[in-house]
């Protein structure tokens, strides 16, 4: 069952476009914010993450210095992103399973 959720619209950057960018990021970065009081209230003691795309919880993690886990499995070497998915995640992920 569901705890807590932060809700996020599931929708690409290239779906957005340009013109919607800013409103994306804004959203994003509140995420970090929302995952961040997430873990706070349940006092969250390491973070598990079994996808490349989860940034707004691994920054969370990261930023309260909490461990962190990603599972990273199938689509992880394929993607314009695959560089900044690959270095976000080995410099946050305490553990990493690629």
């Amino acid at each position: 069952y569901v705890i807590d959720s932060v809700p996020l619209e599931q929708v690409s950057l290239r779906e957005r476009g340009v013109l919607g960018a800013p409103a994306l990021l804004a959203q994003r970065v509140a995420a970090v914010w929302r995952y961040r009081a997430l873990f706070r209230r349940h006092r969250v003691g390491g973070v598990y993450v079994n996808s490349s795309v989860q940034i707004a919880p691994m920054l969370a993690a990261a930023s309260m210095n909490l461990p962190l886990v990603v599972h990273v499995h199938e689509g992880w070497g394929s993607g314009p992103a695959f560089a900044l998915k690959k270095a976000v995640i080995r410099r946050f992920a305490r553990i990493a399973f690629f």
